[in-house]
């Protein structure tokens, strides 16, 4: 159901409780188009619910909610 990059976040986020990630930062680290990157992390929060979206000013941070653990084993 998830992708190679989103698995790596979600390792990532396990590992890093409360941690924000950004589409910028999501698109270098994995070298791909900004659209692609906004994909994942929106598909991740919004369908999956395994992250939390909020905005601050015009960009969206995606935090590792603390209970990342129970929403997968759902």
């Amino acid at each position: 159901m998830l992708n190679f990059r989103q698995l790596a976040l979600l390792r990532h986020a396990l590992k890093h409780p409360r941690f924000s990630y950004v589409v910028q930062e999501h698109q270098r680290s994995h070298g791909i188009s900004y659209d692609v990157a906004r994909k994942d992390l929106l598909e991740m929060a919004d369908t999956l619910k395994l992250l939390v979206k909020t905005k601050q000013g015009k960009r969206y941070y995606f935090v590792t909610p603390n209970d990342l653990e129970q929403r997968i084993a759902t």
